[in-house]
């Protein structure tokens, strides 16, 4: 009998250890969860890895903290509690739930802003592509916006595949400013794009090694002042449809080492790489003396070290209790808001709003009203 209670008495002590190691390590795993912004990914990319999971790792934390409270296991606050905060915080990137506290009462005529990766409107999907192209380009003209921002824009110079001569045509946004990256048999022209109803001033780019992504620079005149549109597309995971697939149900992951490896290093990649683009957009936003509007395609979320890095910045026009947490990605992954519209201080949004009723591109458009306060700073 002694020899059995002492089994049981290690057994409870091995348990209890195991336990509170357990209960360590996920604590680690969920700070380390709200840390992309602080530790860039050159220095390490596993809080950028947990980031991407951090919807899922945020729920079950709140679920285990009530779980305390639930079972009085109040010795555990003193960890717990500040955990808890910063996680809430961060969820509001995500359920915006303190901007029921904010005052938005607007005197002026609302701007409206429209952001859309067009995914080159379709164009190389050979026997399909006039399907989807038309209506993509009816959808921009049916929203008429102020401010049109587009991402994986594409033009045609021989008017076969005209994209810019019918927006023109018919946008009351009838100033552009587009800059191509890729030029490819002398007619196609591959790049990003901005129309403006308001009078542009000046034009400019923000430029990547190794990448055709970019930012375009627009300066434009409301109200005689000047005001800095950004359009960004910045870099993606470049994930073909099959990988994303493996994604979502990895099978057989002894077999598929080499996929789940290419994966891995696909998205490191793209973390890096972003990093130093982002770093060069935020150099640019901290040293410009005019208002801004930010829009497009991060392919970041918000828990990620580009979001957050913008964010310090500017604000977010994302303003709606989602289910999808504001999924702006047409596509298998479940919860990637990728695309956003910010602006500075002298603005305040409403009407935020995802399209998910146009499916056409691998993008949900994203649009918002903005009201500019000319003495806000």
């Amino acid at each position: 009998m002694k020899f059995n209670r002492k089994k049981r008495k290690k057994l409870k002590i091995f348990l209890r250890l195991f336990f509170n190691v357990l209960f360590i390590v996920y604590l680690f795993i969920v700070f380390l969860s709200t840390t992309a912004h602080i530790i860039p990914p050159s220095l390490s990319v596993i809080p950028s890895f947990l980031a991407l999971l951090f919807p899922l790792i945020a729920a079950s934390y709140i679920i285990f903290f009530f779980l305390i409270i639930y079972f009085k296991k109040y010795k555990h606050l003193p960890v717990a509690l500040p955990l808890f905060i910063l996680v809430m915080y961060d969820i509001n990137n995500y359920i915006p739930y303190l901007k029921l506290f904010e005052n938005n009462s607007n005197k002026t005529r609302p701007i409206r802003v429209l952001s859309y990766n067009v995914r080159l409107f379709d164009r190389y999907n050979w026997k399909n592509n006039y399907k989807y192209r038309q209506p993509i380009l009816d959808y921009i003209v049916k929203e008429n916006p102020d401010i049109v921002c587009l991402q994986e824009y594409y033009f045609q110079s021989d008017g076969k595949y005209p994209t810019t001569e019918y927006l023109q045509k018919k946008l009351k946004a009838k100033n552009i400013n587009q800059y191509f990256s890729i030029h490819l048999r002398g007619t196609d022209y591959f790049g990003i794009a901005t129309y403006s109803i308001f009078p542009i001033i000046k034009k400019e780019t923000i430029k990547f090694k190794n990448t055709s992504n970019i930012v375009l620079i627009t300066d434009i005149l409301i109200n005689a002042d000047t005001v800095r549109i950004y359009n960004v597309h910045l870099e993606s995971f470049r994930l073909s449809e099959e990988d994303i697939i493996f994604l979502k149900k990895p099978t057989n992951l002894t077999t598929n080492y080499g996929k789940a490896n290419t994966i891995i290093h696909y998205l490191t990649r793209a973390f890096l790489k972003r990093e130093i683009q982002t770093d060069s957009l935020f150099n640019s936003i901290k040293n410009c003396k005019y208002p801004i509007i930010l829009c497009g395609d991060f392919n970041d979320i918000p828990a990620s070290y580009t979001y957050k890095k913008i964010n310090k910045f500017l604000k977010n026009a994302y303003d709606i209790i989602d289910l999808n947490l504001g999924s702006t990605y047409n596509g298998y992954i479940p919860f990637l808001r990728i695309d956003n519209i910010f602006y500075s201080s002298h603005f305040s949004s409403k009407n935020f709003s995802i399209d998910r009723t146009n499916k056409f591109s691998d993008h949900f458009p994203i649009k918002c009203d903005l009201y500019y306060h000319k003495n806000n700073k």
